[in-house]
């Protein structure tokens, strides 16, 4: 098994931004466990049925250690999008990938079909850092917020 690279201070990130899209979206951000590979299930108030939530979204929150125009694209892997994928068809819901940049947070709704490519990190953990991944082009996210030029809070890891 694939050991896991994500820190506390990874995972308090994310938080920050899933609490802030709850406020911005009016849902509640509920985290999932590892095995739905999106980070978050969006629920709002059911349309006429009084304390009962539904699903609004699958939502991946991925924070980057540089700002959003270092790179021309954000990629993520064709196994996540493919779990996701099966998600949306079952249950008919979007799937939401925000990334959060250290000048700014954006979200692209993510649909199939995907173009694929093979690339990976330059610092390889292991063998599975290099893999089938879909490229997000930034001309496909919507900016929903300018962040406080944040510092790298991940002490020995490449972004």
């Amino acid at each position: 098994m694939r050991p896991l690279y994500e820190t506390s201070a990874d995972l308090a990130r994310e938080k920050k931004v899933a609490d802030k899209l709850a406020e911005l979206w009016q849902w509640e951000m509920r985290k999932l466990p590892i095995s739905y590979k999106a980070d978050y299930l969006a629920t709002g108030q059911h349309p006429f049925r009084t304390n009962q939530s539904v699903g609004r979204a699958w939502v991946e929150v991925r924070c980057r250690n540089h700002t959003h125009d270092t790179y021309p694209s954000v990629f993520i892997s064709v196994q996540k999008v493919s779990y996701v994928a099966e998600l949306m068809r079952v249950t008919d819901l979007p799937f939401y990938f925000v990334v959060e940049w250290q000048d700014m947070v954006g979200v692209a709704e993510l649909k199939p079909p995907f173009e694929v490519d093979w690339t990976g990190r330059n610092d390889m953990r292991d063998s599975a850092d290099v893999e089938p991944i879909v490229h997000v082009p930034l001309s496909e996210f919507d900016m929903l917020w300018e962040t406080e030029g944040q510092e790298d809070e991940r002490q020995s890891e490449f972004d």
